[in-house]
């Protein structure tokens, strides 16, 4: 699988960026970036691959992922019935 570098919507000088999802799958690019996640599944599920390990995700889930780690969430179904749904807070490693 490819690994994209994405770049973040965090403004100049911005201590944090806060994203709500709401779509029909979760963006299918094995991607990093240099800023730190907090991610919460509102719904969906599926497997989700941070680094080098797979494991599964659902409703509920949340997991911090560390800069410039790749990750990748991939619905089992992707009918308009199962959406979607998360809250990413962005921040980037100097805040921390």
């Amino acid at each position: 699988m490819r690994v994209v570098r994405t770049e973040t919507t965090l403004l100049h000088n911005s201590r944090l960026s806060v994203i709500d999802r709401d779509e029909d799958s979760f963006n299918p690019a094995f991607h990093f970036h240099p800023e730190l996640e907090l991610v919460l599944i509102k719904e969906g599920s599926g497997r989700r691959i941070i680094g080098n390990r797979v494991d599964r995700f659902e409703n509920g889930d949340m997991v911090f992922i560390g800069a410039n780690l790749p990750h990748i969430w991939l619905n089992d179904d992707t009918t308009s019935e199962r959406r979607a749904r998360s809250t990413t807070v962005q921040l980037p490693e100097r805040n921390i």
